[in-house]
């Protein structure tokens, strides 16, 4: 699974988990993905990781986002590890754990309600993710999904968004009757970020 690219629509795979055997379709089915692989049992930067997932899960969950952490692990490993996650990170582990070897390395992707890839992190196993980060680009990805709207660099939820410059002025009127927005350019428009909750 590690060669899929943006775009691409994730497979059905049959998966053995800490929850069960599901096919991952139906735990995502009108949902958003939020696919991670990490490093395996008893490795520390994987336990931060697991430890910020689980305590992010609700964000994830008020976004229509479901967190799945694919892992090289056997269940007796996982039986021994999660206790001591939820030691160390102070969190409840309340996530599937899907047992594979599907990964060649960290990943991290967000699967859009369609099922493909929206969205593609990978970085060296030394160097934990930031789920925070991951957050901020699923929301810029609904809005784009949803608004039609693009995200500026260093965005944060509740900002002025950009409109696209593909746009012309008056549909960019008609799709944001709130108020287009600030037009420093005809190509550079910004307007305020529509309502996602």
């Amino acid at each position: 699974m590690s060669l899929l690219m943006i775009g691409d629509e994730v497979p059905n795979v049959l998966c053995t988990s800490s929850v069960g055997r599901f096919r991952l379709h139906d735990i995502i089915d009108g949902a958003w993905g939020v696919i991670v692989s990490v490093g395996g049992a008893f490795d520390a930067v994987a336990t931060t990781e697991l430890g910020a997932l689980a305590k992010l899960n609700e964000e994830f969950r008020a976004r229509n986002a479901r967190i799945l952490v694919f892992l090289d692990a056997s269940d007796e490993a996982l039986g021994k590890w999660v206790p001591q996650v939820e030691e160390l990170e102070d969190c409840r582990i309340a996530v599937p754990l899907v047992l594979s070897d599907h990964f060649d390395g960290p990943v991290v992707w967000l699967v859009d309600i369609d099922r493909r890839i929206r969205f593609s992190l990978r970085q060296p196993s030394s160097t934990g993710r930031n789920f925070y980060e991951v957050l901020r680009t699923l929301d810029t990805l609904q809005l784009a999904m949803f608004h039609r709207v693009a995200t500026p660099a260093n965005w944060v939820y509740g900002e002025d968004v950009l409109v696209p410059s593909h746009l012309s002025a008056r549909a960019a009127r008609t799709i944001f009757p709130e108020g287009l927005v600030v037009e420093a350019r005809p190509w550079y428009r910004t307007t305020p970020q529509p309502d996602t909750r």
